[in-house]
C-alpha cells in the first residue's frame, strides 16, 4: 500500500478516536466535528477536507504534526494501522443495546463465543430457530381465530 494511503487510513482513524471520544449527538455537531478535528492537528477544515477526499496527501511535516498533536508514537502514522496504532485508537465495533440486560446478555454470548466459537454459533441457532417456530406456530394460530367451543350432547 502506498505511504499516502497508509498515511490516510490512519489520519482517519485518529480523526474516528477522536469521534468517540467528542460524542458528536447531532448534524450540527457533526458538521462540526471535522472543524474541530482539523483545528487539533493545527490544519485549515478546507485543508483537511481535501486531505480526506484524496485531492492533497499527507506530507512528512503533517504527518509528524498529526502525531505530535494526537500523542501517538512518532512514525505511526507511516505504518499499517494494525501495527502503527495503539489498541485504544483502533476502531472498535458499536453496538447499541436497549438496556442493561440486552447489553448483559450481548456479553454473555462474548464470553461463550471466546471459550468456544463453534458451539456458540450452534447453540444460538438453535435457541433461534426454537423461537422462530414457537412464533410462526402462535402466528398460524392467530390466523385460524379463536376455537369453536365443543358442544356437548343434550342431557
Amino acid at each position: 500500500m502506498p505511504l499516502a494511503d497508509i498515511r490516510l487510513q490512519n489520519a482517519l482513524l485518529l480523526r474516528d478516536h477522536f469521534a468517540r471520544k467528542w460524542r458528536a449527538e447531532d448534524n450540527e455537531r457533526a458538521r462540526s466535528l471535522e472543524t474541530s478535528f482539523a483545528k487539533l492537528i493545527g490544519v485549515n477544515p478546507s485543508h483537511w477536507s481535501q486531505i480526506k477526499s484524496g485531492h492533497r496527501h499527507i506530507g512528512e511535516k503533517l504527518a509528524r504534526q498529526i502525531e505530535a498533536k494526537c500523542r501517538v508514537p512518532a512514525g505511526s502514522v507511516d505504518r499499517a494501522a494494525a501495527q502503527a496504532m495503539p489498541a485504544r485508537m483502533q476502531p472498535r465495533p458499536v453496538v447499541e443495546c436497549r438496556d442493561v440486560d440486552e447489553r448483559h446478555a450481548l456479553q454473555l454470548f462474548q464470553v461463550l463465543y471466546r471459550m468456544s466459537a463453534q458451539a456458540a454459533k450452534s447453540r444460538l441457532l438453535e435457541v433461534l430457530q426454537g423461537e422462530l417456530l414457537k412464533q410462526d406456530a402462535s402466528a398460524k394460530a392467530a390466523t385460524r381465530g379463536p376455537a369453536a367451543p365443543i358442544r356437548r350432547g343434550a342431557r
